[in-house]
């Protein structure tokens, strides 16, 4: 399990949403900030908690309630994806906030991202810098739609988060690589069903 925060964030998420006990070792010594770092704080603040936090090790144990609310992600927008899943299962609407930044990364990590979600049933409104995600009654979502990361990397991880609570297919999955190459490997350890086809032209 990787000990970059943002990297991290994903399998965190994961472990939030599913009943499971993950254990990530690495380096996560707070003295040396990263600026993802900050998905601990947004975490506690959605209501999940940890077993334990050490310089060397997280411990997650899920499921939990989650809760909304409203997040700055001004000086990390890399979080906006994962955070808008969690944010579809979460008890009350979720505002994400100062993210307009979030428009220039390898895609419009707002409007791309809202409109990939759409496809799932989700209700989430598009501001300049914002999103407000809604949730759904039930979290009740559509299933076996296919999902277009737009080979953005942390789209697609954060849509196969989406997946382990809903069947989703994720077009170009393999973009992970660029960030993350053992992300399908770790997202089995979640029990995830993970297949990989390869479309031929």
């Amino acid at each position: 399990m990787p000990s970059d925060y943002g990297l991290a964030a994903f399998i965190m998420a994961g472990a939030a949403l599913l009943n499971s006990y993950i254990c990530l070792r690495g380096y996560f010594d707070d003295q040396w900030p990263q600026a993802d770092g900050h998905i601990m704080r947004i975490l506690l603040k959605m209501g999940v908690t940890f077993n334990e936090r050490k310089k060397d090790k997280i411990v997650i144990e899920g499921p939990f309630i989650l809760k909304g609310g409203k997040f700055s992600l001004k000086d990390f927008p890399d979080l906006v994806p994962i955070i808008s899943v969690l944010a579809l299962f979460a008890d009350s609407k979720t505002i994400l906030c100062d993210i307009a930044h979030a428009r220039v990364k390898e895609s419009d990590r707002i409007s791309d991202l809202r409109n990939e979600l759409l496809k799932v049933g989700a209700n989430i409104e598009e501001k300049q810098d914002q999103l407000i995600i809604n949730p759904t009654y039930n979290h009740e979502y559509k299933e076996g739609v296919e999902l277009d990361p737009h080979k953005d990397h942390r789209l697609a991880m954060a849509f196969s988060i989406l997946g382990l609570k809903l069947p989703v297919f994720v077009k170009d999955i393999e973009c992970v690589k660029k960030s993350y190459p053992d992300f399908v490997r770790d997202l089995k350890k979640l029990k995830a069903k993970v297949q990989i086809v390869r479309t031929v032209t």
